[in-house]
């Protein structure tokens, strides 16, 4: 099966279950830079990051995804959860 601009479309894994996801839980937080990270995303060691944590969880309970991202000044964080 193709997509309409004629690239394929990946084929579904065999483990993929039937399952809806369900939540996800965030801790949002300001934290600062590693060392490497300065260099990474261009800031000082005393510029704050916006951290997001992220676990989501399928409808059974079962956590299928986490997350940890950083970045700096200049974002928002805008969180829809629906089901």
């Amino acid at each position: 099966m193709t997509y309409s601009n004629g690239t394929e479309r990946p084929r579904r894994s065999p483990h993929i279950t039937h399952h809806r996801s369900a939540s996800a839980h965030r801790i949002v937080r300001a934290v600062l830079p590693a060392i490497d990270e300065c260099a990474w995303l261009g800031v000082r060691a005393t510029s704050p990051l916006f951290e997001v944590e992220q676990v989501a969880y399928l409808d059974g309970g079962r956590p299928f995804e986490y997350s940890v991202s950083r970045h700096p000044n200049g974002y928002q964080f805008r969180s829809i959860a629906t089901r």
